[in-house]
Order: structure tokens, then sequence, then C-alpha cells
């Protein structure tokens, strides 16, 4: 059974009559999908919600209180399907009786409905239903190409791009519940956390369109793409009247002279001076500086100027940005971020803990552990990569450059333990489910070249060869170079040699273009028949089904922030990826070799705390609740008149890090005192 709905809105007895069919459903193993408090309908001026709705093989099972609400509720899910080209033949066939009612408080004949075996619907049939009712049919673009090949890779991407869309559970909570207090989400690449923002924003501002709200992201590329996400997916909610624009704000988090950014729009507001890269180019947090510095000059100002504000790639920002959003917001207003550690590609980043940004204050957490984009395959080998999980010394031994420092992350992220046990300095083999059937079966490729030159050869015979002969579009491509130093100079010589073998002769077309993102076209990213050519922190938070990662070589193979690049550039790719470089690759490919081998599974010994000391760290133990607040206190009280104990005790459980956090909350607490 898969459940979608939100209690906030029903009575207590309709909620308990729910609960209640959802236990015995559980009970008796029904298949089927039961939403409760939810869909929002709209017909004839007035709004309500739809007590509940489940949709198994043997239709769609309605449950209301009154004949008034029977007609309401059938009206609604005759207009919602019928919208649905693809399924509407469903309720013009006479002979089923798709649409069914029960009594809301009729336990019992509702379940006797559930368990007739009469199986009017394919199970393909109930996931386009579920789609459709969730709003989610149009998650991906229908993809139309055109397939020469049989069993090419074209067409294996078509087949997984015109795959139905249903949102998990874990989704369909974030977007639809209630909003009662701040939230900040995890996910991996391609959990879809992009999609979730923008989704929830399109239905708030569907619900109550006069709510104010931002969308602010780190990766300037990204605009172009979350504005026409927003759009869409308004539309699926309210098909005959436009969002109104006036309420909502798609914003760089720092903006330029030709962009307005979410710093520069209130710099804006209170005529403050806005500051750029070259005002703070001796800090090493240059944006948290210039946050920090205008909120010490605002500091007794109320802003209220937002009721939602929406922080996607968080793990890019520091604490001053989450200060000054705080401020930003209005006294009832709601932060929402979302965030993947292991994807903060900048050194002087370091994603500061809930507890420093929010305080006393509450602070929802959400797990997204399921990756719906990347294969297993892509996404186990730029963990091992990203981590260094397999690389060696010289003399064999391990040598880590990264580790994850709180262990339940792993869970929290979707892998699972297999062997050993996921503890300090203890053996332990991960794993992670595979929810992608159609892939390919060398969805990574790593090569060493001889030069830089025939490095791009190999890599614009290889993009000819899946376009002519593979059934792939230039539109599926992204090109990432490493070297982000020496952009414009490696796109100049990678175009002439694309240019010089793209010419169709018989056809008079060029087979493909190839186009610069960098800073003076940040913007535009997708260009139809072409090929982005750009680097890491314009590529991120983007994706393609293919992507070439070049001139991995330019980057030191020990290197912290190489490590988590080369993670985070893998990562983007939907089908397959390939990273090259003109040396020190050797230790790539075999670390890639070690994953293939070991059926994508993790086998490592888990640092132990002293050893995790040394090595950059990742998502770090932070204190977890208000109650764990309360008890550091208590310690801290009993232990005050012995200092070098209390030092001792903390540094062995928690570490460095952990105990300059709980110093910050007592000051912070002596202060409110």
């Amino acid at each position: 059974m898969r459940k979608f709905g939100d209690f906030s809105e029903l009575s207590e007895q309709t909620a308990k009559n729910i609960g209640i069919i959802i236990a015995e459903i559980e009970r008796a193993n029904i298949d089927c999908s039961i939403f409760y408090g939810y869909p929002l309908i709209e017909l004839d001026n007035t709004s309500t919600i739809m007590k509940c709705c489940i949709i198994s093989q043997n239709g769609i099972l309605i449950l209301n209180d009154s004949e008034q609400e029977q007609k309401v509720y059938h009206r609604h899910i005759l207009k919602t399907i019928l919208d649905c080209q693809t399924i509407s033949d469903l309720v013009m066939d006479s002979k089923n009786k798709l649409i069914q009612f029960k009594d809301c408080n009729n336990i019992k004949d509702i379940l006797e409905e559930l368990n007739k075996d009469i199986k009017i619907l394919s199970t393909q049939d109930v996931d386009l239903l579920v789609a459709v009712i969730q709003k989610a049919f149009n998650l991906s673009k229908f993809d139309n190409r055109q397939i020469k090949v049989s069993n090419s890779l074209g067409s294996i991407i078509k087949r997984r791009n015109n795959k139905i869309n249903i949102l998990d559970e874990e989704q369909f909570q974030t977007i639809y519940k209630t909003q009662t207090e701040h939230a900040r989400i995890r996910g991996l690449a391609g959990s879809g956390k992009t999609i979730l923002l923008v989704k929830k924003m399109a239905y708030l501002h569907y619900r109550n369109p006069e709510l104010k709200m931002v969308y602010v992201f780190y990766t300037i590329s990204l605009k172009q793409f979350v504005e026409k996400l927003f759009y869409k997916f308004y539309k699926e909610f309210e098909k005959y009247k436009e969002p109104d624009m006036t309420k909502i704000s798609f914003l760089h988090s720092w903006g330029n002279k030709n962009m307005d950014g979410f710093y520069s729009i209130i710099c804006k507001k209170f005529n403050i001076v806005r500051k750029t890269i070259g005002d703070v180019y001796n800090k090493s947090d240059k944006f948290g500086a210039v946050c920090m510095d205008l909120l010490e000059q605002i500091k007794n100002i109320d802003i209220g100027m937002y009721d939602y504000i929406f922080l996607d790639e968080a793990q890019d920002f520091t604490l001053g940005f989450y200060k000054l959003a705080l401020k930003a917001l209005k006294p009832t207003g709601k932060f929402i971020y979302a965030y993947d550690e292991l994807q903060s590609l900048n050194v002087e980043t370091k994603m500061p803990s809930k507890n420093s940004i929010f305080g006393k204050k509450k602070c929802e957490d959400i797990n997204l552990p399921i990756c719906y984009r990347t294969p297993k395959e892509i996404l186990v080998t730029a963990h091992a990569l990203g981590l260094g999980i397999y690389k060696t010394k010289e003399d064999g031994s391990p040598d880590m450059v990264n580790m994850i420092q709180d262990t339940a992350t792993w869970e929290a992220i979707g892998y699972e333990v297999v062997e050993g046990q996921l503890t300090f300095g203890k053996p332990v083999t991960l794993t992670r489910k595979d929810v992608i059937d159609d892939k390919c079966s060398d969805s990574v490729i790593i090569l060493e070249k001889l030069n830089e030159e025939e490095q791009y050869k190999y890599v614009c015979h290889e993009i000819l060869e899946l376009i002519e002969n593979q059934d792939v579009s230039p539109e599926d491509i992204m090109i990432i170079d490493l070297d982000s130093i020496n952009l414009n100079d490696d796109f100049l010589i990678f175009r002439k040699i694309l240019t010089e073998r793209a010419w169709d002769e018989t056809s008079e077309i060029w087979k493909c273009n190839v186009n610069l993102v960098n800073k003076d076209n940040a913007i535009k990213f997708r260009i139809n028949g072409s090929i982005p050519f750009t680097t890491i922190f314009r590529a991120k938070g983007n994706e393609a089904n293919i992507v070439f990662i070049i001139n991995a070589h330019k980057l030191q193979s020990i290197s912290t922030y190489t490590r988590n690049r080369i993670f985070t550039a893998m990562t983007r790719a939907r089908f397959k990826v390939y990273l090259l470089g003109t040396s020190n690759m050797q230790s790539y490919i075999n670390e890639a070799e070690i994953v293939r081998n070991n059926d994508y599974k993790l086998s490592f010994v888990y640092p132990t705390k002293a050893e995790l000391q040394t090595m950059s760290t990742i998502a770090k133990t932070e204190i977890q609740s208000a109650k764990d607040y309360e008890n550091f206190i208590d310690l801290f009280k009993h232990l005050k008149n012995n200092p070098a104990l209390l030092k001792e005790i903390l540094v062995e459980q928690l570490g460095v890090g952990v105990i300059e956090e709980i110093i910050e909350l007592m000051q912070e607490n002596n202060e409110e005192e």
C-alpha cells in the first residue's frame, strides 16, 4: 500500500476512520494507493478537500459523508481523468464501473469492496491514475525521438523518459502537507530535491496566491530551469489562470550588476550599497561576509519580506546567508532548504548545523533516500571516488580522502548494511537498492589519454558516434571541464575539433553544435541542437543523460575538493558518464574497477573517531534535539568546576567540531538569560 495524505484538514472522526481503514488494508496486505485529505477541489468557486480516495486494480473507491460530497468528488475525479488524454478512455468505457462510492463511516463495506477480485485496471493504469491525481504526470517531458537502431542507447533513454512518474510517499508529503515549521531536505543528486521545492512552491501559490515567496539558488545556470519548472507545475494545478509573478521571485543568492539577487534585493530595499567580490577579496567566505555586513546594518529593522523562502543547493551557503534569510522572513514565515553535503565544491564553505541556524526553533528533517535519476552503478562509483573509499597508499594500505562523520547519514541517503557494523573502527559493507531498470551496461568509462588534443578528439568521436549510431541527440549530452581556469581556451580548441567533424555533407547540416556556458553566458544553459560546455560550478544543479568530464588531470587526485568535484560531476549523468584526463588517472581507474568487481558495494573499515580528526569529514554529527541541548546544559552546569574533565569527556564523545557548536549554543543561552 502507498499512502499519500495529510490529516490536518480532516475532522477528528474522519481521520480516525481513515486510520482504521489504513490499518486494516495493511493487515490484509491489499495492494492499493490511498489518498486522504487530498486533493484540493475547486468547483463552483468553492474549495474543499477530498476525504479519501483509494485506487487499486478494482478501480477508484471514493469515501464521502453525504450525497452532495459524492457529487462534488465525482465531478472532480472525472474532470481530472478526462483532462489526461492518455487515460481518459478508462472512464469512457461503459463496461467498467471505474468509480465507486462508499460512506466514510461504513468501514466494513469499504473493506469488502477492496477485497473483491474484479481487476478492471492493469498495474500501469493504476500507476497512471495515481500520477494524474498526484499532478505528477508531467514530471518529465515526453520523449518523441525517432529510433533507428534497435536497443540503442537512445531507445533506452526514451523508454525511461516515457515511463509513468509517481511521487513516493516522502516526496508527496513534502509537497502537499501543511507546513507548521521550518524544514531541511537531505537527498542525493537525483533524489528530486529541486522538483520538490519548486512543486511545493507552485502548490502553495495555487492554494494561497497572496503568499510572498522566493526561491534562492547558488548556481546561476539553474534560473532558466526552475522558472520553467514552476510555470509548468502551476499550470498542472490551475489551467486557466496565470501565476501572479509579483508574489513569486527566483533569485540568485548574491546577484550582480546585470541581475538582482536575494542579497542585492535587500540592499536595494534599504538603500544600502551592494558589495561586490572586489570589496571582500581578502575574505575566504566572501558571500558569508557580505551577508554578515548587511545583517549588521539592518539588525534593528524588522524586514518581514517573505512568507516562504526556498533554498536550493544549501550545502554551498554559510551561516551568514542563513541568518539573513531568517531575518527576511515574516514572523510566521517558513524557511525550507535542500542540501547534499557531498556536493559542496568550495573550500570556504562549511554548511552550518541546524542548531546554529535555528537555535531552539523547530526545524523538521526530511530525508530522501531514493535516487531516481542516477543509476546505482554511477552513484556508488561516484561515492567511492568522491570519498576515496578504495584509494590506497603505495604500500597498499587504505588512504581515504573524505568520510561521512555521522554514521546515520549513510542510511538516510539510501545505503543499507549487508555485512559488518556501521560503527567507528569496524569493517562494514554497504549497498543500495537499484530503482532504475532502463540503463546501459557500460555506464561508467574512465580513460587516460596521451594529451589534451587526443582527449578532445576522443570525446568528439564518441559524441558523433552516439548521435549517428545510437539515437542520441545533442540535448542528451553535457561536457564538464574540470579545468575551470582555462575554460574559454579549452572550449575554442574543442569547438574547432568538433566542427571539423560535425558537418554532414549529404544533408548539408551540422550534426551538433557546442555552446559555452561561462560567467558571460551563465543563464541560457540549454540550446536546441547544441551541447553545453561548462565548468562543474555551472553544471551543478543541472543534469544530462550523458556527461563527458574532461581534464581531470588538472586536479590533484588526493585533494578533498577534487574528489567532491568529480563526485558532483559524475552525478549529473542519468545514463552514462565519461571521466577523462591525460595523467594521474590510474588511481581512479583502479578504484572504479574495484567497485565494479565488488558488485557496486562499498566495503571498508570505518575510520575511528581519532582517524576522522585527521581527514576531511562530511555530514558532521550535530546536536539532534532540544532535549539533547538541555542535557548538554545540565552536564555543563554539573562539571563547570572541572573544565579539564568536561573537555576530555566531550572530545571523546563528540569531537572538536561539535564542542565548538555547543559552546556557541551555551553563549546564546546565557545572552537570552
